[in-house]
């Protein structure tokens, strides 16, 4: 029982916090309850009442944030279980209700945590219907209930920031014009950007060439042959593109060396096609050039063996065979030395006679 002084009021109120918890009612029942009222008066006189009280439930309520940092976090399997969404100031008018939690990571609807006592929950790497791979804005549902089925429903938000993906170029510091180069691109990406692709600038002026990795697999090996040598460093430049946009370029930077040119099948004959030259005639010189720089050019000098000044002959890039000719004053025995170099000044001599 609890007394109440009413000297001037002819209605007793009784409210929550002074009087129905002084009788024990703390709302963790919401049964009928009967209760009985007696006034007594100034003069000793008492009137008696009774009648029943119903209690009402109230949902609780609260507020809902994460300390995820305003700045976002990176995506990536690794960010998850490094911040915590929490529910805070949290209000349950019935001191006898027992709270539970519940956390729908995404707001798709299905709870990922469902019924915890603690009012916090961790934020995972993945949940239902999505993760930490995806850039964007996640939305976080929260729901405070009590042991009666009240409920209150909050939400906030995060951002997951979109990261550029790692591309690393590897190979030989050195190639040789002509030859095969084989360049290794490793990447990682920690996101679900999509296919990765490249774009790969070889530096000698051929035109970029676009690769995309058929398996998404890293490292990858792309070919190309430098068709000439190049004066310094070449820089080899590879863009990475996904769904998300391209990124900056990477670079490696090799040097393309040069091969000197191979002079073959050197042979002097009558030009005229007979099989003997005597004096007076003229003689051809012919030979074969191989040389994997095709866009080398070369300069064939000739001592013809007779004393006479030696004769340079320009051929073009490209060139695969000569003919020149000389004639021949004297009779006599006589020893053709040809040195063929390339624009890059490398040469190979060869003889006839």
């Amino acid at each position: 029982d609890v007394s109440f002084v009413d000297a001037t009021e002819l209605d007793a109120v009784l409210d929550w916090d002074d009087a129905l918890r002084s009788l024990g009612i703390d709302g963790s029942s919401h049964d009928e309850i009967s209760i009985s009222l007696r006034a007594t008066y100034a003069n000793g006189d008492t009137a008696t009442n009774t009648g029943t009280l119903s209690i009402i439930n109230v949902s609780p309520t609260g507020a809902l944030a994460t300390d995820v940092p305003s700045s976002g976090i990176d995506e990536g399997i690794a960010s998850g279980g490094l911040y915590q969404v929490s529910f805070e100031s949290v209000v349950e008018p019935a001191s006898g209700d027992t709270l539970s939690y519940s956390f729908d990571f995404g707001n798709d609807g299905n709870f990922d945590v469902v019924g915890s006592s603690n009012a916090n929950a961790i934020i995972p790497a993945t949940w239902t219907g999505g993760s930490m791979l995806a850039d964007g804005l996640v939305t976080i549902l929260g729901r405070v209930s009590d042991q009666d089925g009240g409920s209150s429903d909050y939400t906030t938000t995060f951002r997951i920031n979109d990261v550029s993906p790692t591309v690393t170029l590897d190979g030989a510091g050195i190639a040789t014009e002509g030859s095969s180069y084989e360049l290794s691109i490793a990447f990682a990406d920690p996101g679900s950007d999509g296919a990765i692709s490249f774009l790969i600038d070889w530096g000698d002026g051929s035109a970029p060439e676009a690769v995309t990795p058929t398996t998404q697999s890293s490292p990858i090996t792309v070919d190309h042959v430098f068709v000439d040598n190049q004066a310094g460093l070449t820089t080899i430049s590879v863009i990475a593109e996904d769904d998300k946009g391209t990124y900056p370029a990477v670079n490696k930077q090799i040097t393309v060396g040069n091969v000197a040119p191979d002079l073959q099948d050197l042979a002097a004959a009558n030009a005229s096609g007979a099989s003997v030259v005597i004096e007076g005639d003229t003689v051809a010189l012919t030979g074969v050039i191989d040389d994997p720089g095709v866009l080398d050019g070369f300069t064939l000098t000739v001592d013809w063996g007779d004393g006479s000044a030696p004769e340079a002959f320009n051929l073009d890039a490209r060139s695969t065979d000569f003919k020149v000719v000389h004639p021949y004053t004297d009779d006599g025995t006589y020893t053709i030395t040809a040195t063929l170099t390339d624009d890059d000044g490398d040469s190979d001599v060869e003889t006839v006679g």
